[in-house]
């Protein structure tokens, strides 16, 4: 059986630390720390700072090795829990050019259609927004990619399980659904 659990949300939601918790505790499991995350530590280029272009070509490289990583982590394990999935890609890719955007919504689309979550945990806005360089640092933004996470588990029908409260009570929420 595989079960294929993500874990989404805007920025600052405190979902890598969950995932780090839970990393303690579930031997059974393979884990996908956040793509963006590795690829900015790659180029040591804040997304803030980046150039239409640039922007675009990350977003592009998010999405291509997040789709990697879930395939890989499918095929040799049965199961794994991902910090954010393809769809927080689309929700921060929202303000490309349409074109572009028409593109990796169609790939996300497409691959939900053919291997969809077992299981996906989405974590509100509850605290203040914590600046580490890597995140975008707008309170406003972080509304508004928290928006369109929502509505595009909507629009793909994706059910999902609100996680709330302390890292530990989210952290026993999903070791409970295990």
């Amino acid at each position: 059986m595989n079960n294929r659990i993500v874990i989404t949300g805007s920025h600052s939601t405190w979902k890598s630390t969950i995932l780090t918790e839970l990393k303690k505790v579930l031997k059974n499991y393979e884990f996908i720390d956040e793509v963006a995350r590795s690829e900015i530590k790659k180029t040591w280029k804040n997304p803030q700072d980046m150039t239409d272009t640039e922007y675009e070509y990350f977003q592009r490289k998010v999405l291509a090795e997040q789709i990697r990583q879930e395939s890989l982590k499918t095929i040799k394990w049965d199961s794994f829990i991902s910090d954010r999935s393809v769809l927080d890609v689309l929700a921060y890719s929202e303000n490309l050019e349409e074109e572009t955007y028409d593109i990796l919504y169609k790939r996300v689309k497409e691959y939900l259609e053919h291997i969809p979550y077992s299981t996906v945990y989405y974590i509100p806005i509850e605290f203040k927004l914590e600046d580490d360089w890597l995140r975008f640092i707008w309170d406003e933004f972080q509304q508004v990619i928290d928006d369109r996470i929502l509505r595009l588990l909507k629009e793909f029908k994706i059910n999902y399980i609100t996680l709330t409260g302390t890292v530990k009570e989210r952290v026993d929420t999903i070791t409970r659904n295990l």
